[in-house]
């Protein structure tokens, strides 16, 4: 009897080592509850604002304190908010060889009261060899990707570190990464993402109000927006010791259909970024700038909203005027403990448009602001911590052509005070 259950010890064990090793399944998850308090200072405000809510918060891109109705003395609120983007449950896959996986990931949370609930990434990946991988789907962007430690807020969507130096890279996007580790120093990614096109323009596709009325004007038919080819990322990561920079490039080109004759029809989205961090002891520092053409309201997102504008030339054409970007933040962090650290952060961004030709024109403006901010991360227990965070956004100064809303005759260049507004509060939040 013995040796017999000797024997069935000795067979199960040869099984179990013969046995193929199984695929593996993770689940994880996060759960974040900001408490904060918002305040907006009245030269921040929608000008002219009429209906109380969340559409005539400030959000300190191109608004005049002038004919300001409502909150003419500036605007403040009280949140207790799980945020949009940072509560999630993902689940991820890896196949027995390691040569196949996929994630996906379910995210929401309050905007503006309210509620979102999305797969913001599902993507497949192929490693054929160790040094390559093949990621299809929706996942993050590959151009500019660093962010400042600044999260407290993302219920209130403008208002975030976006655009003062940074892109938000953590917007998701449906495309293909190719990834080369060419080896423990050196590696290359390349990537193509689709542009978001849609059938037919129904808002804008410039300043609002302009290019859609003229274009129509003249056709009598809706401006079609196509996108023949996809939006191209690139990045060179290059890791020495405790180094790391990332110089990465992006382009995109917009095309436009049922345009008069004549009239600019396309134009190109571009940018050049340089990031990078470095470790030293205690202290971690974290950089990125950027420049570029056409990224939208310093972030770019989903759309590839542009900041172009639309002048007027001398044979009455219409064209299309570039606008340039250029921003970028730093990050110093110190590690107090091995639960508790300390980030400061700073970021500034212009964005300027030279419009047409010659003098000062309705096309042309230019626009800057900066953000300074700390955050405290306390980890309570492992997976546990409180984050105490203050953020200040500097509007700070914006010029164009004189309009109703400035109080100033057209054709009159103007620069008003775009306000500020900060951010108080306590970030909670649970990973597992």
């Amino acid at each position: 009897m013995k040796k017999l259950l000797i024997g069935m010890v000795a067979a199960l064990c040869c099984l179990a080592l013969a046995a193929p090793v199984m695929a593996e399944i993770q689940m994880g998850g996060m759960v974040t509850v900001d408490v904060s308090y918002n305040k907006i200072s009245s030269e921040a405000i929608t000008p002219g604002a009429t209906a109380a809510g969340a559409a005539n918060w400030g959000t300190g891109v191109q608004k005049s304190p002038v004919a300001t109705t409502n909150y003419y003395n500036g605007f403040s609120e009280f949140n207790i908010l799980p945020p949009q983007t940072q509560n999630r449950l993902n689940m991820k896959y890896t196949s027995d060889d390691k040569t196949v996986g996929a994630f996906i990931e379910l995210r929401g949370g309050g905007a503006n009261y309210g509620s979102l609930f999305e797969w913001t990434y599902g993507w497949i990946d192929w490693r054929p060899t160790k040094e390559y991988l093949l990621r299809i789907g929706r996942q993050t962007t590959t151009f500019a990707p660093y962010v400042p430690n600044q999260f407290l807020g993302t219920h209130v969507t403008t208002i975030l570190g976006v655009g003062f130096g940074n892109l938000n890279h953590t917007t998701s996007r449906d495309g293909i990464k190719s990834y080369y580790k060419f080896n423990d120093m050196v590696a290359w990614e390349i990537s193509m993402w689709d542009n978001h096109t849609v059938a037919t323009s129904t808002a804008a596709p410039f300043v609002a109000g302009d290019a859609e009325a003229n274009y129509n004007a003249q056709t009598g038919k809706a401006v079609i927006l196509e996108n023949t080819i996809p939006r191209f990322d690139m990045s060179l990561p290059i890791t020495v010791g405790n180094f790391k920079i990332e110089p990465s490039v992006t382009w995109s080109k917009m095309n436009y259909e049922q345009v008069k004759a004549g009239y600019d029809d396309s134009f190109d989205i571009w940018g050049l970024s340089l990031g990078g961090t470095a470790t030293f002891g205690p202290f971690t520092f974290t950089g990125e700038i950027t420049y570029g053409e056409n990224f939208g309201n310093g972030s770019y997102r989903g759309g590839e909203t542009a900041l172009v504008a639309l002048y007027t030339d001398a044979g009455g054409l219409r064209k299309i005027a570039d606008a340039e970007y250029l921003g970028w933040f730093i990050d110093l962090t110190f590690k107090i403990t091995p639960s508790v650290s300390i980030s400061g952060y700073y970021g500034w961004q212009k964005a300027s448009c030279d419009g047409g030709p010659g003098a000062w024109d309705a096309a042309e403006y230019e626009n800057t602001r900066w953000m300074a901010g700390v955050r405290l991360p306390i980890f309570i227990t492992k997976n546990f911590s409180i984050a105490p965070e203050f953020t200040y956004y500097d509007y700070d100064s914006n010029a164009d052509v004189g309009s109703v809303s400035t109080g100033v005759a057209n054709g009159v260049k103007t620069t008003w005070d775009m306000g500020n507004e900060w951010l108080l509060g306590v970030e909670f939040q649970l990973t597992f």
